[in-house]
């Protein structure tokens, strides 16, 4: 597993300049977000960027929001409705989402109307009532990156989300240095293998549901964008539900249960008795695994070479 603290240089992450302290809102201030700006910050390189800066409306500035006009939004002034920034921040964010692809997640600042990722409010003409959705900038990014994961600061507020984000952002940075390479079948189903017992963390049942999309991909040399599109939604979506103490136990078991007949009985019954130390909270999850590991470097099975789960960290360790 990885070195707890250690940065992890490969992940990039854009986040809205305000999580991260810049006073960069319409009133001067900042929106800055502890865990952004003190730990995601030393565990990732982050490209902070606030649209409404960068098409130059300064700080500080007339707050905007977004209105209904038959079937297209504008970004309009709330107090000034002559102030309308809809083009410049419509062509920023195009080229934005055009320059971000070495970006392996994004943290958005919630319901801003140009940065909000969902429940942003979006009026009608008559402002007598509103609809949701996401601001300019976001909604340009959430089509152009459908499996990047593109969150807001409120969907943090746990140690488990902000180690599912994490999770996320590394298996999405997996899945671009795959999808680089000429991707045939036996290569999909080989980065599968490395990465099942990372999912299986994820839970079991939904694991089911990617191993039917890959068994259901033609056999042909060379996978079509289609097809590799289709595992990557499912294989994204899997990595979305939460790790919990129950999905933790049922890999444990299954990673023991690989030794049996395979090594000595005492070696074994050391191995279930870490999984049985681990349910009753004596054992982390990080010292569980870590029995793991070094069983598999004095008895290497082929099913567990390469496993990502042995390189990261996850809840718990």
């Amino acid at each position: 597993m990885a070195e707890r603290g250690k940065k992890e240089e490969f992940l990039r992450i854009g986040v809205s300049a305000c999580l991260v302290g810049e006073k960069v809102r319409y009133d001067g201030g900042d929106k800055r977000h502890d865990y952004v700006s003190r730990h995601l910050s030393r565990m990732c390189e982050l490209v902070s960027i606030c649209p409404e800066v960068a098409i130059d409306m300064g700080v500080p500035r007339p707050p905007i929001h977004l209105l209904k006009v038959g079937k297209h939004f504008k970004a309009v002034g709330v107090d000034d409705t002559t102030l309308d920034v809809t083009q410049e921040l419509s062509r920023f964010s195009q080229q934005m989402a055009k320059q971000l692809t070495d970006l392996h997640g994004y943290v958005f600042k919630a319901r801003s109307p140009s940065c909000g990722v969902k429940g942003v409010k979006i009026h009608n003409a008559t402002q007598s009532r509103y609809e949701k959705g996401a601001g300019l900038f976001a909604q340009t990014m959430l089509h152009q990156y459908p499996l990047m994961p593109i969150i807001d600061e409120e969907a943090l507020a746990t140690p488990a989300q902000q180690a599912n984000f994490l999770q996320r952002a590394s298996a999405y940075h997996r899945w671009q240095v795959l999808c680089l390479k000429r991707v045939s079948l036996s290569t999909l189903q080989r980065f599968h293998r490395q990465n099942y017992f990372s999912l299986m963390m994820h839970g079991v049942e939904s694991l089911r549901k990617l191993d039917g999309c890959l068994a259901s991909l033609s056999q042909n040399q060379r996978l079509t964008r289609k097809q590799l599109h289709s595992y990557g939604g499912v294989y994204m979506r899997q990595l979305s539900y939460l790790v919990t103490p129950r999905r933790q136990a049922v890999v444990l078991k299954r990673l023991a249960n690989l030794w049996k007949y395979k090594i000595p009985e005492q070696d074994w019954q050391r191995l279930r008795n870490a999984v049985e130390d681990f349910l009753q909270g004596k054992y982390s999850l990080a010292r569980s695994l870590a029995l793991m590991v070094r069983s598999q470097q004095q008895y290497p099975l082929e099913i567990l070479q390469n496993q990502t789960l042995f390189e990261q960290d996850l809840p718990g360790c």
